[in-house]
């Protein structure tokens, strides 16, 4: 049972069960009960490697003349050093 305990550490006592029941579990949810353990675990750290939802500047992406569509918020954005991952 040591994956048991794994997730059990990593997750807590979340029940996917309800979890799929429950129609107010959306995105951010997901974000913050399932993949921010995950980064955690990965040794990232909150202030200094896990940037939430950071405005990023796409210079490949543009649509006509338009240059708002070169702005992309990810969900997470991890930093090492000074650079993005």
């Amino acid at each position: 049972m040591k994956n048991t305990n794994f997730i059990k550490e990593l997750f807590g006592d979340i029940d996917i069960n309800e979890i799929t029941d429950d129609n107010n579990f959306k995105e951010d949810s997901v974000r913050e009960i399932i993949i921010h353990p995950i980064l955690k675990k990965l040794g990232y750290k909150d202030i200094t490697n896990i940037i939430r939802e950071p405005k990023l500047q796409n210079p490949f992406r543009k649509f006509g003349s338009n240059n708002k569509y070169r702005v992309l918020f990810p969900d997470y954005a991890i930093k090492i050093g000074e650079y993005y991952a």
